[in-house]
């Protein structure tokens, strides 16, 4: 970013106490990925308990999400000459020249695609690869804790069943006799 010729420093003697210098280039750069990092992060712990539905059965979240994507890819592809770039303070990717960087929008894109792609790849392996193994040993354990409980169980009774069946041969013996 910082050998892009666009680029200008911000001047530190300019800041002031109280005031948040947000008209910069590491600011713009930050504003545009970061917003798609938290449209990224949504997206892929969606996928984990309890949602496990498809993305688009929750209709709220699925629309929040497309507008808040539509609102991203306004602010990385539209050109700085507009209001909206205006409005959120968005710098121009532009040498005093005049001239233009706005190839260097791509590869914004494109970092934000591979941070996604990279995202939910993650979650994806954690949640189906890694979680599910350590729920099947963890159910395994379960199973053979619980095997063993009802071998007991059934020794148990087996001992109550044999106790009753030998106190009733005991009491028809004394009585036959």
């Amino acid at each position: 970013m910082r050998r892009q010729p666009f680029f200008v420093p911000v001047d530190i003697s300019s800041l002031k106490f109280g005031r948040i210098a947000n008209e910069s280039y590491e600011a713009t750069v930050l504003f545009m990925v970061a917003n798609f990092q938290y449209m990224s992060t949504c997206i892929a712990f969606s996928i984990a308990e309890p949602f496990r539905r498809p993305i688009w059965t929750n209709i709220p979240f699925f629309v929040c999400l497309c507008l808040i994507f539509v609102f991203n890819s306004l602010c990385v592809f539209l050109p700085s000459d507009n209001w909206f770039s205006n409005a959120f303070n968005l710098l121009p990717f532009k040498t005093k020249d005049g001239t233009s960087y706005y190839s260097w929008r791509y590869w914004i894109a494109l970092g934000i695609l591979i941070n996604f792609i990279v995202t939910y790849a993650t979650e994806k392996l954690i949640v189906n690869v890694i979680t599910r193994k350590a729920d099947a040993r963890k159910l395994k354990k379960k199973e053979a804790a619980f095997k063993i409980m009802m071998e007991q169980y059934r020794a148990l009774v087996k001992d109550k069943e044999n106790e009753f069946t030998d106190r009733d041969e005991d009491n028809n013996n004394e009585f036959g006799a």
